[in-house]
């Protein structure tokens, strides 16, 4: 479990700094969810960088940071 915390809050981190270096210019996950809508034909999207953008990499990071030091405390779990 102290491993999965750790590999998810370096990933997590990980994503927050290449979001704020300008890495993603959109917002990822609106972009993710629109690859599930059906889309009608001929239709054609302009990528422009959204308003609320700067926010998912704020919490990213707070979640990479919090997973990050959950893992490193001294808590033992029953099954390991």
């Amino acid at each position: 479990m102290k491993k999965l915390s750790f590999l998810l809050g370096v990933l997590c981190f990980f994503y927050a700094s290449l979001d704020l270096l300008g890495y993603f210019p959109v917002s990822m996950w609106e972009y993710i969810l629109n690859l599930f809508k059906v889309q009608e034909p001929n239709t054609y999207y302009k990528i422009v960088p959204t308003e609320g953008a700067g926010f998912e990499a704020i919490v990213a990071c707070l979640a990479g940071v919090i997973l990050i030091v959950i893992s490193k405390l001294p808590i033992r779990f029953k099954n390991e």
